[in-house]
């Protein structure tokens, strides 16, 4: 008796695991070295602050750029576009953004096409990130890097572009989820 109660707690803690990992699936960490990443804007900070509406036109500038092309002295700003090697064909135009200051973890919104991420504040190195976030699932979870996260901002758009490779969606956790219980119930049957 005592060996069948053991036995069912390991079951229930195997499952506990396996649902915890399946939940942190679904989180998508996004790097500067990832097939969602489009470019970066150095030294990213916007004169008079923090102003979208120049984040807005870089993004905008840095999407037209060929793959792999570097731009100095982009206005406003002055400021260095580096665009990544992500061959994403003709990128849509990010017509419209939401701010969203601080915190590293967003979820993706109907119509969300771009996310740009900016790094530092105050003196020292600034830098933003852009990642290409169209053709993902409305409430997929985007995980950015946090270190010295100042804000993101997430840019809208007509749509258009090749999305990148996604993420498992819900069913697709779900039925990974399945199989995972379905093997456990079988191990489980060899060991009684």
């Amino acid at each position: 008796m005592r060996n069948l109660k053991t036995k069912t707690w390991l079951t229930a803690l195997a499952a506990a695991c396996v649902i915890g990992a399946a939940s942190d699936a679904s989180a998508l960490q996004l790097t500067t070295t990832d097939a969602y990443y489009v470019g970066s804007i150095a030294d990213g900070v916007p004169p008079g602050g923090g102003n979208p509406s120049n984040e807005f036109q870089w993004v905008n500038k840095l999407i037209l750029m060929d793959e792999g092309d570097v731009d100095t002295g982009v206005t406003p700003g002055n400021e260095t576009l580096t665009r990544s090697a992500n061959d994403f064909g003709v990128l849509p135009a990010a017509t419209s953004e939401v701010k969203v200051d601080g915190g590293g973890d967003r979820t993706v919104t109907a119509g969300a096409l771009y996310i740009l991420g900016k790094y530092g504040a105050g003196g020292g190195t600034q830098i933003s990130y852009v990642w290409y976030i169209g053709g993902l699932a409305v409430g997929t979870v985007l995980d950015l890097p946090d270190q010295a996260l100042s804000h993101t901002v997430v840019f809208a758009g007509a749509g258009g572009g090749t999305p990148p490779p996604g993420v498992p969606d819900a069913g697709s956790s779900m039925a990974l989820l399945g199989l995972a219980l379905t093997g456990l119930g079988l191990v489980r049957r060899k060991v009684s």
